[in-house]
């Protein structure tokens, strides 16, 4: 089994219309890209996450087990119950060498704040 890959194009992290906080991820500079991701806080539910794997067929609530971001990489890796449904340990983002993991890694701490994901930066002591 391997990681399903792409490299990040564009990447967003904000509060929508409706006050929930979103990360999203997505190859390609087009509107309606065919990879991406998208993560948010679910309303109501501090513990829980949501997510959208290039459709929404492929979403849910919960299933990381760890994400780490480092300077040019983003690694989610799925518990095993998520490997056997998407055949896959997890993602790897590629990010651009100039995106600021600063402000990704504070939209990213937000959202897995008090759930049972593991969330790690490299160099966390500067964000």
């Amino acid at each position: 089994m391997k990681y399903f890959e792409f490299k990040a194009d564009q990447v967003f992290g904000d509060k929508d219309e409706n006050d929930i906080l979103i990360c999203s991820f997505a190859e390609g500079n087009e509107p309606d890209p065919e990879k991406y991701i998208i993560l948010q806080k679910v309303l109501d539910r501090d513990e829980l996450y949501a997510f959208e794997i290039c459709s929404l067929d492929s979403s849910g609530e919960g299933g990381f087990e760890s994400i780490h971001l480092s300077k040019d990489i983003l690694w989610i890796n799925f518990h095993q119950s998520l490997q056997e449904k998407y055949d896959f340990l997890g993602l790897k983002i590629h990010l651009k060498k100039d995106e600021s993991i600063v402000d990704i890694a504070k939209y990213l701490k937000l959202i897995f704040k008090d759930s049972d994901c593991v969330f790690s930066v490299e160099n966390d002591g500067a964000i």
